[in-house]
C-alpha cells in the first residue's frame, strides 16, 4: 500500500519523492512513488502534475467533480454530486448503502429496509415517505446529512459537509459518511448574522446540497439487480452550533436564559431544562412550534421541514459535550481528594496520567491525550469548573478510568463522589448498550428492541438526575 499523507497536492509531491528516495529500486512502490514525485522537481505547477499523474495511475475515484458558482463569494465551489458518487457505490460497493446486503440478497434488504420504516413511523409519522412512497418503502433507503465546523490546518476552521446511510455497512466513519464538499472559514466567516438569520454563503451551499438530495429522493438512484432506489433524508447530524446554522434556528444552545432548545421550548426560567420530572412543564411543548423564523434552503428536502429532522447526535452531545465535561470533573475533582500521589495539584495530575496511560494500556488503546495538566483540562482554580476540549474517543477512555477508580472497594467515597459513581456507571452502560450493539450484518444496531429502549431510558435517566 502506498501511503502519501500531506495537506496538499504540492506536499504529497515531496513526501513521494523523499519516500522512494529512502527506498530499494524494485520495492513494492517504488515506481508508483517514483512517478508521483516526479511533480516535486518541477519549478511550477507542482500540484497540476501530481494531481494528472494520480489520476493516470488510476488512483482516483471515476466520479466527476461539480463545479457551481457562488454567487454569495463571487468564485467558483466544487462538490462530489450525490448522485454520481451514489451510482459508482452501488456498482462497486453496494453493501455500503444497502446495510451491509449484495444485490443479490434482495429479500435480506427487503426486509430490514421493511422493519425500519415500520419502526421510524412511530417516531416521525408525518414524514414526506409515508404518502409519497407508500407502496414502495422497500425501495426508500433512509439517509443522513452531516454538517460540522470541524479545524483543519494550524486549527484553522473548515465547514465539511457529507452524507450516508443511516443502516451502515460497518462501525467504521468510511462506510457511514461520504464527502460532499467543504469551505475553509476564511471564505464564510464574515458573513455569518447569528444562527437565526445564518449564514449567507453556507446558505447558498446548502442550497445545492438540498437541490442533489431531493432529486435522489424523488428521482431515485438505479441499483444493479434491484432497480431504483430512493434515499429518503431523516437527519441532520453535527454539532449544535452547525446545526443551529444550518437550520436558521432561533430557539438554541446559545440562548441562555431565554428559550434553548430546538426540540421544545425549554429556558432556564420559567420551563427549566433541568426539570427531568414525568410533569416537566417543557414536555408539553416538545413539536409546539418550529425552532426556527426564517427559513433555510435546507428546507427544500423533503422531511427537513420539522424539528425532528435535527438529530440528537450523541457522540457531539456525549463524547464531544456532557459527558467529557462530566469525566474530566470527576478527574479533577479526585485529584482534590487525593486520590492520586504528589503534593499538589500539578503533580497528582502527572501521577493520574501515569495511572490512566496504565488503564488505556490494559484495554489495547492509545489515548490522543499525552498528559494532564490544569491548562489542557481547563482547570483555572479549584472553584471553576473544567472545559477541555480532548477528542471524541478520550472521552471513553477517561470515563472508564474514573469509573474504575470509584468501584475500587478500597477508595473512600464522599457523598459527591458516590453520586458520580452512579452517574458514571449508569452513563457507561448507555453508552455501551448504544455503540455496543451490532446486528447480524456486523451493522450498528440503528434500531432498539422495547427492552433495550426502556433501559436506555433508565440508564440515561439515573445519569441525568444525578449530574444535575
Amino acid at each position: 500500500m502506498i501511503a502519501v499523507r500531506a495537506t496538499n497536492a504540492d506536499k504529497a509531491s515531496e513526501s513521494a519523492y523523499l519516500q522512494f528516495r529512502t527506498m530499494v529500486p524494485g520495492s513494492p512502490g517504488y515506481v508508483e512513488l517514483m512517478q508521483l514525485g516526479e511533480a516535486h522537481l518541477l519549478a511550477s505547477h507542482k500540484e497540476e502534475k501530481f494531481v494528472t499523474r494520480a489520476c493516470e495511475m488510476g488512483f482516483s475515484l471515476p466520479v466527476p467533480i461539480q463545479t457551481f458558482y457562488l454567487n454569495t463569494l463571487g468564485k467558483w465551489h466544487r462538490c462530489i454530486n450525490i448522485r454520481a458518487l451514489a451510482e459508482h457505490i452501488l456498482v462497486k460497493y453496494p453493501h455500503k448503502l444497502l446495510a451491509g446486503h449484495s444485490c443479490a440478497d434482495k429479500t435480506s434488504f427487503y426486509h430490514v429496509m421493511e422493519e425500519f420504516w415500520r419502526a421510524f413511523r412511530l417516531y416521525n409519522a408525518n414524514h414526506p415517505v409515508f404518502a409519497d412512497f407508500a407502496n414502495n418503502l422497500r425501495h426508500c433507503i433512509p439517509m443522513k446529512i452531516h454538517i460540522d465546523e470541524g479545524t483543519g490546518l494550524r486549527r484553522a476552521a473548515v465547514n465539511q459537509f457529507s452524507w450516508g446511510p443511516l443502516l451502515s455497512s460497518s462501525p467504521n466513519s468510511l462506510d457511514r459518511y461520504f464527502f460532499w464538499s467543504c469551505m475553509n472559514g476564511e471564505e464564510y466567516k464574515n458573513a455569518n448574522a447569528g444562527y437565526e438569520r445564518g449564514n449567507a454563503i453556507l446558505d447558498e451551499v446548502s442550497e445545492r446540497l438540498a437541490a442533489q438530495a431531493q432529486s435522489v429522493y424523488l428521482e431515485g438512484v438505479s441499483c444493479p439487480g434491484i432497480g431504483k432506489l430512493h434515499f429518503v433524508w431523516v437527519a441532520l447530524e453535527g454539532d449544535l452550533p452547525a446545526q443551529a446554522r444550518a437550520l436558521h434556528c432561533k430557539r438554541n444552545f446559545n440562548c441562555m436564559p431565554d428559550q434553548l432548545c430546538p426540540w421544545c421550548h425549554a429556558d432556564d426560567l420559567q420551563v427549566p431544562f433541568t426539570d427531568f420530572r414525568p410533569v416537566a412543564a417543557w414536555r408539553r411543548t416538545v413539536g409546539a412550534s418550529r425552532p426556527w423564523t426564517t427559513e433555510s434552503p435546507m428546507l427544500g428536502i423533503a422531511g427537513a421541514g420539522h424539528e425532528v429532522f435535527l438529530a440528537k447526535d450523541l457522540f457531539h452531545l456525549c463524547h464531544l459535550g456532557a459527558v467529557r465535561g462530566f469525566a474530566v470533573n470527576v478527574l479533577c475533582y479526585l485529584a482534590t481528594m487525593a486520590h492520586f500521589e504528589g503534593n499538589n495539584i500539578p503533580d497528582k495530575l502527572s501521577s493520574a496520567y501515569g495511572e490512566f496511560k496504565r488503564f488505556c494500556t490494559s484495554k489495547g488503546a492509545t489515548p490522543m491525550v499525552k498528559h494532564f495538566t490544569k491548562d489542557n483540562l481547563g482547570w483555572s482554580s479549584l472553584n471553576s469548573y473544567p472545559q477541555c476540549s480532548f477528542k471524541g474517543s478520550d472521552t471513553r477512555l477517561i470515563l472508564g478510568f474514573v469509573l474504575q477508580i470509584m468501584l475500587n472497594p478500597r477508595v473512600a467515597l464522599d457523598d459527591i463522589a458516590s453520586e458520580a459513581l452512579l452517574a458514571a456507571s449508569a452513563m457507561d452502560d448507555f453508552l455501551r448498550l448504544i455503540f455496543g450493539l451490532k446486528d447480524n450484518t456486523g451493522c450498528k444496531q440503528a434500531l432498539l428492541s422495547r427492552q433495550e429502549g426502556s433501559r436506555a431510558l433508565v440508564l440515561l435517566k439515573t445519569w441525568i438526575e444525578k449530574i444535575y
